[in-house]
């Protein structure tokens, strides 16, 4: 059984602008404390190595990209071997030519999420805002 984390943010920039962000993987560690990469191969069937902060832990996770949608979905799966997958999406909506809407989530499952999730349904949205606002931040310059 999947257990899913779904947030959104509307952000003040062009699709194009945010996407730009988003699809620059290797910079996030510049502006982002929950989610940077180390290492990655931004192409579908690219691999990555994504290190996840959630409380006071950084998880480093490999990851393959399965989605590189130009200006609407960057998506990849991973997670630690058979005990914890994701599948996590950043979805872009037009909103107008200057306004953009993010959809933020993750399908999580394995045996870590369903012996945890009374604990993580608490943290892992919250780190998922963190990241959106950071978003907002390095966007607004």
């Amino acid at each position: 059984m999947g257990h899913d984390v779904l947030t959104t943010i509307e952000l003040d920039a062009p699709i194009s602008e945010v996407w730009a962000v988003l699809e620059d993987v290797h910079s996030w560690e510049e502006w982002s404390r929950i989610f940077r990469f180390s290492r990655a191969t931004v192409e579908p069937g690219g691999a990555g190595l994504l290190w996840a902060r959630v409380g006071p832990a950084a998880i480093p996770l490999r990851v393959k990209f399965q989605v590189i949608d130009n200006e609407s979905e960057l998506r990849w799966t991973g997670g630690i071997g058979g005990v914890l997958h994701g599948s996590h999406f950043l979805k872009l909506e037009v909103i107008d030519e200057n306004r953009t809407r993010l959809i933020h989530g993750e399908t999580f499952d394995g045996v870590i999420i369903s012996a945890s999730w009374k604990l993580l349904a608490g943290q892992l949205p919250a780190a998922y805002k963190a990241f959106n606002k950071e978003l907002r931040r390095k966007l607004a310059g």
